[in-house]
């Protein structure tokens, strides 16, 4: 009986949509000019009733319903959450409108027109459609470029990609070996073949060249260009005299900030170092609560704003209660290591998706900002691909089954992946993933 229900309630849904869409193509052929069409009268409120489907993805269709839309689509506009929604058509009581990307799970439906804005009542509920892909790798652990993609196999840390989609990655076999990767062009390329680089650290895109520290040498980071053939360039740092230095070298990451055009790094022994690319002066701004930090990235929107990640990543951060955490500080505050506040709601390895400051995390290892403020965490130990909507502070699993180690391509409901450490997102928005227990780099496509 409910699958009949189901089915009469989508044939509904169709024949409705179908029906609007008939009424605006003839509206077109009728008049091109749109000179019969109603218009929006702005001493009257825009009147809201009900839209449907109720539920959708990206790219799904929408129908809204209510009075005072007007006919013209240029002056509407339509959002769901805060994400804006295109909108196809308009006949004054109906509107035709397509589901924009990732929303958030759950939408309010707004709408405005001139300085009239309204929302509906009830909820949409957006369905993240997502596709795992293998790029390169085959589970194997031995190291071999071969000619191809298909005749490649590496075991990839963390990645980076950059604006014409190359991907960049270390490998876990041989020390020194950072690889260039193209799909669209089928090739494995290594670019550094220098064991005094160490394993290496993040490697991070900045002003197009390749920047990343070395984790065996203090006062070193490294440089590749691509305009010097990807020629790898050593940088040593320049701590003002009679500055301790940091007691580690271990170091993982470094990114810079847009505010003040600087490189912030953060050293195994707690200390974040800020360095001036073009003169390699270094100075210790703060000595953090917290160390290993896997996950280093400034927010997009807030670019004072730097986001961490602790997992137990080699040991424990300092202390534990950091551990498994998602934080943030201000680089521009007057004490930087005072401001930096725990996001996620415990220390204590797990799962938890919805609001942030009651999420968990299973070692959360490379963090990656896309363009409007997703951050996407790949959450080594729970084997999936975390989202954070930083606009509404809620957590959702992108891809991947919790607690569930395996390898498998697919749909979010059935891609499996194994201690993903390694994640960037592309110019088109594609998640890329160093799969690292799969030996594999993988992609995640919105469909």
């Amino acid at each position: 009986m409910k699958k009949i229900v189901l089915k009469r309630k989508t044939f509904i849904c169709l024949w409705a949509l179908s029906s609007f869409m008939l009424h605006l193509l003839s509206c077109k052929e009728e008049d091109s000019n749109v000179i019969n069409r109603p218009a929006y009268d702005p001493s009257k409120p825009v009147v809201l009733s009900a839209f449907f489907p109720d539920s959708g993805r990206i790219r799904d269709k929408v129908i809204l319903e209510g009075d005072n839309f007007g006919g013209d689509t240029s002056l509407i506009r339509v959002y769901f959450n805060k994400k804006q929604a295109k909108v196809i058509g308009s006949t004054g009581k109906r509107m035709y409108t397509v589901v924009p990307r990732l929303p958030g799970d759950t939408c309010t439906v707004s709408v405005v027109i001139g300085t009239d804005s309204s929302s509906y009542s009830s909820l949409f509920r957006y369905k993240a459609s997502t596709n795992a892909s293998t790029i390169v790798g085959n589970g194997s652990t031995d190291y071999k470029v071969g000619a191809s993609l298909a005749e490649t196999s590496l075991v990839p840390r963390a990645i980076c990609v950059d604006d014409k989609d190359n991907i960049f990655t270390f490998t876990d076999v041989n020390d020194g070996i950072f690889l260039k990767i193209n799909e669209l062009e089928n090739s494995v390329v290594p670019l550094v073949m220098n064991k005094n680089t160490g394993s290496g650290g993040v490697p991070q895109i900045s002003e197009g060249k390749i920047v990343f520290p070395s984790d065996n040498l203090l006062d070193k980071y490294h440089t590749l260009d691509p305009s010097e053939g990807w020629a790898l360039r050593s940088k040593t740092m320049v701590f003002r005299q009679g500055v301790r230095l940091p007691s580690e070298t271990w170091k993982k990451n470094m990114a810079m900030c847009a505010v003040d055009s600087m490189y912030y790094l953060l050293f195994a022994s707690s200390e974040l170092v800020r360095i001036n690319p073009k003169t390699s002066a270094a100075d210790i701004v703060a000595i953090l609560p917290a160390y290993n930090a896997y996950g280093m990235v400034f927010h997009p929107h807030q670019p004072n704003i730097l986001w961490l990640s602790f997992s137990n990543y080699n040991s424990n951060a300092a202390p534990a209660e950091w551990n498994n955490t998602i934080c943030t500080l201000d680089v521009t505050a007057d004490d930087i290591a005072a401001s930096m506040t725990r996001m996620n709601g415990t220390s204590t390895a797990g799962h938890r998706d919805g609001p942030l400051h009651l999420s968990q995390f299973n070692r959360p290892m490379q963090m990656f900002f896309d363009p409007e403020g997703n951050l996407y965490v790949a959450d080594e130990s729970n084997h999936c691909i975390r989202m954070i909507n930083t606009r509404d502070n809620i957590v959702t699993t992108v891809s991947g089954k919790p607690g569930t180690p395996g390898f498998k391509d697919g749909p979010k409901e059935e891609a499996l992946f194994r201690s993903p450490v390694g994640i960037n997102v592309g110019r088109d928005g594609t998640i890329y993933v160093s799969d690292n227990g799969n030996a594999r780099i993988r992609k995640i496509a919105f469909e």
